[in-house]
Formats: C-alpha cells, sequence, structure tokens
C-alpha cells in the first residue's frame, strides 16, 4: 500500500502504553506523533497494553510545519506586528518629494474629532417641583 507521497509505505508500530508514553502525542483520530515523527493513521487495534498501528508518516506536512515554524523564527515579534499593520490599513504617501529624499509612508486611519465650546457652559434648567 502506498500513501499520498510516492516512497510512502504502510508502517506498522507497536508501542507499549502509548498514552504514557512521553514520546507519543495524539494529534486527533488520525494523526499522532511518535519520536519527533508524523504520522497518519490508516487503523489501530488494541493489544493487551500496547497499540498497534497502521501508518503512514507524513512527511508532506512535516515540512509544511517545519517551513512554517523555520517563517516564525526568522521574523521578530516587531517585524510581524508591522506586516500585519501593513497588510491591514491602506498605506499612503506624504506626495512631497526632494531629490535624494524617500517618500513618508504611513497609514492612514480616518477619524472625527468633535470639539464643543465650554467656555459659556451653564448648567440647565431646573425642573419644576424639584427644589
Amino acid at each position: 500500500m502506498r500513501g499520498k507521497n510516492p516512497g510512502t509505505s504502510l508502517l506498522v508500530l507497536r508501542i507499549e502504553n502509548p498514552y504514557s508514553d512521553g514520546n507519543f502525542v495524539r494529534l486527533d483520530e488520525d494523526e499522532f506523533r511518535y519520536d519527533g515523527v508524523l504520522y497518519d493513521v490508516i487503523r489501530e487495534v488494541q493489544a493487551g497494553d500496547a497499540v498497534v498501528f497502521y501508518c503512514l508518516h507524513d512527511i508532506e506536512e512535516e515540512n509544511l510545519l517545519l517551513l512554517l515554524d523555520t517563517i516564525n523564527k526568522k521574523k521578530d515579534k516587531s517585524q510581524l506586528t508591522q506586516h500585519i499593520i501593513t497588510a491591514a490599513l491602506p498605506v499612503i504617501t506624504d506626495g512631497i518629494r526632494r531629490p535624494g529624499s524617500t517618500p513618508v509612508k504611513y497609514t492612514h486611519q480616518d477619524f472625527r474629532l468633535l470639539s464643543c465650546n465650554l467656555s459659556g457652559w451653564t448648567p440647565p434648567p431646573e425642573a419644576p417641583g424639584l427644589s
């Protein structure tokens, strides 16, 4: 039996007490990690205290997770935050360009400033009968 990838064959792993083994991590019903290797479960059979897993080494997903982990390690948090802000908000330029200068880019946020004049403020009149 072949898996998703050419060269991926059905593996049979017998693991004694998998749920008390620190090297075994059940990810979901059809997937687990054992000794750092990711497997897709085809079938599992309880054999006393052991479980026999008929499975495939999930190389594609392992490579994808490794790539994502590498990307995350290379980016520091400020770069990631800046990337998210830049992607989420439109960028505009100031329109002023001098020879040899770099255009200033900033994110644009629309908001209104409301003001009121409190210098001539007086309290509202009292309602009749409340004095």
